[in-house]
């Protein structure tokens, strides 16, 4: 029997693409009423997540930086 070592593709699926599937094939289908900007909503929540821990990502490492200016500028000005 062979072992599966080393590649190995991760197949999952979020609940929230799921249910984009599921509205896109009722829309298409015509078993939906929804507009299609109504259809795409679990993108956008994606999307709005996505952004989010962007968001707080940048502002993080923008503190995390003006704290080591001022930290090296503190040393320099201790250091003269």
């Amino acid at each position: 029997m062979r072992k599966n070592q080393g590649n190995t593709a991760n197949n999952t699926v979020s609940i929230i693409g799921l249910i984009q599937v599921g509205l896109v094939l009722l829309k298409v289908t015509g078993k939906s009423k929804l507009s299609w900007v109504m259809t795409f909503i679990p993108l956008y929540i994606e999307l709005a997540i996505v952004l989010i821990v962007f968001l707080v990502f940048f502002i993080k490492s923008y503190k995390l930086n003006d704290q080591i200016r001022k930290y090296k500028i503190k040393k320099n000005e201790m250091l003269d």
